[in-house]
């Protein structure tokens, strides 16, 4: 099946930069950083919100998610 795309801002600011829509509606969602960042307070909110994991994608591991 077909996934949908999404990024995703609350009111407040805080972001998420990719989210999968896959099927019964799953959500995985992902945050792109350059280096050895660590996950926002947008990662944060998402979670609370919507009770998915934000996987942190950044240059040690962005093959496994291409």
């Amino acid at each position: 099946g077909s996934k949908r795309t999404y990024f995703w801002r609350n009111y407040g600011g805080a972001e998420v930069d990719y989210i999968e829509e896959g099927e019964a509606g799953k959500l995985t969602a992902f945050e792109f950083k350059y280096g050895n960042g660590r996950l926002s307070r947008g990662a944060a909110s998402f979670t609370k919100e919507y009770h998915a994991t934000v996987q942190l994608v950044n240059t040690e591991n962005f093959l496994e998610f291409i």
